[in-house]
């Protein structure tokens, strides 16, 4: 955080999020059933539908994020528990009583991508093939310093599954608190055209 973020009383983890976005042109995702249930602990609401072609935002602490990326972002609740880890981890997204929609580990090491970490988010490049999400090479280090939450970050076509289409995980050079912790974040999209 920044110093007048440390100030209002804020720490690293409070900033971190998750995004989805419905990349379907016309039709609504109904985003209810499904549970984080690795790295972080988030139960979407049975009123959770995301419109077509728009974002939603589950994060952490809805004040700090607030306050770094200003109001009128679309958040749709706060995270339960947990936090995503600088130095990889499994992920793990559930429908019901526990179907796998996703269940993967990602890293901070080779062969995932260099840039990535250093303020750069990590983001899906291959979304025909976005289904194998722990191979580093799926992926690429965002442009942008601190990812692009709220915006999109990939376009194309899917496979029609649910996607985890970019994350921060080790952004080791921006925005450390006095402990040396970092901001992290996930963002998920459906890139299916049904």
């Amino acid at each position: 955080p920044t110093a007048q973020e440390i100030a209002a009383g804020f720490e690293a983890g409070d900033f971190e999020f998750i995004e989805l976005r419905n990349l379907h042109s016309t039709k609504p995702l109904d985003l209810a059933g499904l549970h984080f249930t690795r790295g972080i602990d988030f139960t979407f609401p049975a009123e959770s539908i995301l419109a077509a072609g728009a974002f939603a935002l589950v994060v952490a602490n809805p004040a700090a994020f607030e306050s770094r990326y200003g109001k009128g972002l679309p958040v749709l609740g706060a995270f339960n528990s947990g936090r995503l880890s600088n130095g990889g981890e499994r992920l793990k997204l559930v429908f019901g009583a526990g179907f796998d929609v996703h269940d993967f580990s990602y890293d901070n090491k080779a062969p995932w991508p260099s840039r990535a970490g250093n303020g750069r988010s990590l983001i899906l490049i291959d979304s025909e093939h976005g289904e194998i999400l722990g191979h580093g090479a799926n992926w690429a280090s965002s442009a942008e310093v601190g990812g692009t939450p709220g915006t999109p970050s990939s376009t194309g076509t899917g496979s029609g599954k649910l996607l985890i289409s970019e994350f921060m995980a080790d952004n080791a050079a921006t925005l450390a608190d006095g402990a040396g912790d970092y901001v992290d974040w996930l963002e998920i999209w459906n890139p299916s055209a049904a």
